[in-house]
């Protein structure tokens, strides 16, 4: 879609503003609104277009989500608790029903999907430089393992990236050579979205069309890391992605014009320099004490910087601090806690846990630099395999992250939470009625309650209710896919 100028854009719930697609990482229900000719409706962050395709965006919204627009800007925060509300109940019920912003149609059928089984002594979630060095690892030692991974093509968020460990092997190169390897090994490689710890030794893996129930001994998060959205004004135009995103735009040839780089983070050093070597495609980098809001009416137009200086921009890139993808491994029990605006899990330096049987390998962590994921998931793999003398060769390699205090700044009109519409000043209204944990300022606002069920926004509530103390992230639910009906019946009885 970038590549014929377009954005797959939908309206936000509450506003009604025009949204794009941030990371191509997430898949969410708002965002299966493109229709391509012999496929319905699907993901536009997941396919190419091929010659003679055709394809529609839908534009607009809905009668009610105009409605809710001229009337919700009015209310703020916890306004859904009032008494009046509550009493006209049947009527609020219906303009929310017709304003929100569901898919059409799903993208899976639930009536036609198939069930498979599978057993192994270790399942790996995540197909990226932890997972593969992980899986590496417990092969050398002949321990069975299966690697699982949401895309179909191995190699985690950041793919279309460079690694100087490598010494000039690209990256999709290492990571074809790596699978191959392990496929001819007898390792098994599995395309789908583990949905979470079901029973112990117990788990779902939501495929394109089949559904695994599998058991397992052990079990390794390697779910990487995603840089969060700054929270500036301006932060949800069409035109604001992720560095990993902009990665895999550029790797199509589909970024063109003037980017800004707003760089917090060290792996802004390895985007930009791949970004720079893009025809077509300008750079400007700063620093996050540098902008004070990004510019536009329905995308991104340009950005303000402090100094009153204006920047004209198609895109705005972010690499701010990169966050542990943490859904999985906090619901299957293992702790988190917030530090210097960083979720970090509480775990030993080879990736055990207090919980048993649960393992988490690279920047899943929060404690290792990217560029050590892949080591960390090799010291993992012998680690769990008991080869402690190995472990101990690649922990000796491994980079930790330099836990400096971030520079962002909260401002009170961006978004925290993109599916309903929630606001920096709605959360500064929820600490100053006095829901000041994640949990209360979650029922007061909102906050995390839409599609994405958190994924998005929970870090940046957190930067937000945090600031005074430490908080952790509120409780995680299952499964973190939608699942067919039925497909949960008899996962605990796997063998």
């Amino acid at each position: 879609l970038y590549s014929l100028g377009e954005r797959a854009l939908y309206s936000s719930v509450k506003f009604g503003r025009a949204r794009g697609i941030m990371d191509d990482s997430m898949r969410y229900g708002h965002n299966k609104r493109v229709y391509v000719e012999g496929r319905g409706l699907v993901d536009p962050t997941c396919f190419l277009l091929e010659k003679d395709t055709s394809v529609k965006l839908e534009k607009g919204a809905t009668i009610g989500s105009r409605i809710a627009k001229r009337f919700s800007e009015h209310f703020g925060a916890g306004f859904q608790n009032s008494f009046l509300l509550r009493i006209a109940w049947k009527l609020a019920q219906n303009l929310v029903a017709s304003s929100a912003n569901l898919p059409l149609a799903s993208t899976f059928s639930s009536k036609n999907f198939r069930v498979s089984s599978i057993s192994t002594k270790v399942l790996i979630v995540g197909g990226g430089l932890a997972g593969l060095g992980a899986a590496l690892s417990l092969n050398e030692c002949g321990v069975d393992c299966v690697v699982v991974d949401a895309h179909n093509d191995f190699g985690g968020r950041t793919r279309y990236a460079t690694y100087p460990f490598l010494n000039g092997v690209t990256y999709s190169d290492f990571i074809k050579e790596t699978v191959k390897n392990l496929t001819i090994r007898g390792v098994r490689t599995l395309s789908g979205v583990f949905c979470g710890v079901y029973e112990e030794g117990a788990g779902v893996i939501l495929g394109h069309d089949v559904v695994y129930k599998c058991s397992f001994e052990k079990i390794i998060f390697a779910t990487g890391s995603r840089s969060v959205v700054p929270l500036l004004t301006g932060n949800d135009l069409p035109g604001v992605i992720s560095c990993d995103y902009a990665l895999t735009l550029a790797h199509h040839d589909a970024l063109k014009g003037k980017a800004l780089l707003y760089s917090e983070d060290p792996w802004a050093d390895v985007v930009e320099q791949i970004l720079a070597r893009k025809e077509g495609l300008e750079i400007t980098k700063v620093h996050p004490t540098e902008v004070k809001a990004i510019l536009g009416k329905n995308e991104v137009q340009g950005v303000l910087l402090n100094n009153g200086k204006r920047l004209r921009v198609n895109h705005f890139i972010y690499c701010t601090k990169r966050q542990p993808s943490f859904e999985l491994p906090s619901q299957a029990g293992v702790e988190y806690s917030y530090q210097r605006g960083i979720l970090m899990a509480n775990i030993f330096d080879d990736g055990s846990t207090r919980v048993k049987n649960v393992w988490i390998a690279g920047s899943a962590t929060g404690l290792f630099e990217l560029e050590s994921s892949f080591y960390h998931g090799r010291a993992v793999g012998y680690a769990l395999a008991e080869n402690k003398e190995e472990a101990k060769k690649f922990l000796e390699k491994l980079k930790k992250r330099n836990l400096v205090v971030t520079q962002q700044k909260a401002q009170e009109e961006a978004f925290v939470c993109f599916c309903e519409d929630i606001r920096v000043s709605d959360l500064f209204k929820a600490l100053k009625t006095g829901f000041s944990t994640p949990e209360k300022a979650k029922r007061f606002t909102g906050w995390g309650t839409g599609a994405c069920q958190g994924k998005l926004c929970v870090y940046n509530g957190l930067f937000v209710l945090c600031r005074e103390g430490k908080c952790f992230p509120y409780t995680q639910r299952l499964p973190v896919e939608p699942l067919p009906f039925g497909a949960l019946i008899g996962v605990d009885e796997v063998e």
